[in-house]
């Protein structure tokens, strides 16, 4: 009978030891940030010729401008001034000069906007002018090649994600766009032989600390948080709040292939972020194949916030759901593209009993 209790407190022992070794249990939970804080006052931003087609994106400027990437326009990014309540649109579709394809990246350092399109691999750079346009000012090409995803992290530091298969899950950039080095590695891949994880399989959204020194990856199938300390290259990834094992087999598609997850889910949103933290959209939607939701429904529900360890700090529940957000830190102000209707608004909210 002892040896029996013996054996199976070992096995208990090793079974809670692989566990852990392979990271089944959540870092976190909802529950880890007390109760949500609900914003139930917002306003809704209303302009005659604020027309959208396919709006995805929300960047906030410090000169109160908001930036909007809006697809299969003329014109890809409309710039809303909050002071003169006036619209401009700039860079047109196309694959010349101060064109893009899709602008698929839209991020402020200091007063500078800096779009990105995957497609071409370009960014363009503009700049506010004394009439409060804005101009394009620069325009390179990144060296990494068909990275979608690009964060200009200072003038001169930038990170972007490698492409599938690289063993490498972040690239490192200059100035121009050039890679300085490549750093980190992947989530672990449960059930899936000879399939190795990229970049493709554990897809992110991408945010950097202001001080250039952090690079913040959320993913938008798993419920992983890696947090990048490029003074070291060193990473620490957090997993919760849902404890996701995900699988993928490859699969016909056409004349090639792609992954399939299992499970399917939809998890984190877009990030922005203080010197102090970082908030990243939650949806957490496990995805029936059989069933097509609706638009509102795949969107983010709230907002996680973090600070620069990683741990958790407060959760934020809005008013509807939302596709992106961004916040002006010193007006205390949040701004998101929110459902309304199963219409996408410019909304703000109040952030003032929050960001002290």
């Amino acid at each position: 009978m002892k040896n029996i209790l013996s054996l199976l407190i070992l096995i208990v022992s090793v079974t809670i030891l692989y566990s852990c070794k392979n990271g089944n249990s959540p870092d976190f939970t909802e529950e880890s940030f007390g109760q949500p804080i609900i914003l139930s006052e917002s306003q809704i931003y209303e302009h005659d010729s604020l027309i959208f087609n396919m709006p995805s994106w929300i960047r906030f400027h410090p000169d109160s401008f908001l930036i909007i990437q809006d697809m299969y326009t003329p014109k890809l990014i409309k710039i809303l001034d909050l002071k003169n309540n006036t619209v401009q649109q700039v860079i047109r579709q196309g694959k010349g000069p101060g064109e893009m394809i899709v602008a698929w990246g839209i991020e402020t350092v200091g007063k500078e906007l800096y779009v990105y399109c995957g497609q071409l691999r370009k960014v363009i750079v503009l700049s506010p002018d004394n009439n409060r346009l804005f101009q394009v000012t620069d325009e390179y090409s990144l060296s990494e090649n068909k990275t979608m995803d690009f964060y200009p992290l200072t003038k001169q530091l930038s990170a972007c994600s490698t492409y599938f298969g690289d063993e490498k899950r972040l690239a490192i950039l200059d100035g121009r766009g050039n890679i300085l080095r490549k750093i980190g590695d992947y989530p672990v891949l449960y059930n899936s032989p000879g399939v190795k994880p990229d970049n493709d399989i554990f897809s992110f959204f991408l945010s950097g600390s202001p001080d250039g020194n952090k690079v913040v990856t959320a993913c938008a199938h798993t419920d992983i948080i890696e947090i990048y300390d490029l003074t070291d290259d060193s990473m620490k990834r957090i997993k919760g709040p849902l404890g996701i094992q995900m699988s993928v087999k490859n699969v016909n598609a056409g004349a090639g292939s792609m992954v399939e997850r299992d499970p399917l889910y939809l998890t984190y949103g877009r990030i922005d972020r203080n010197e102090n933290e970082f908030w990243i959209g939650y949806c957490g939607l496990l995805v029936d194949r059989k069933v097509r939701p609706r638009p509102y429904q795949t969107s983010s529900q709230k907002i996680f916030c973090f600070d620069w360890q990683g741990n958790p700090v407060r959760s934020i529940v809005l008013n509807s759901s939302f596709i992106a957000f961004d916040v002006d830190w010193v007006g205390k102000v949040l701004y998101a593209l929110e459902w309304h209707n199963e219409i996408l608004e410019v909304v703000s909210y109040s952030l003032k009993d929050i960001i002290k």
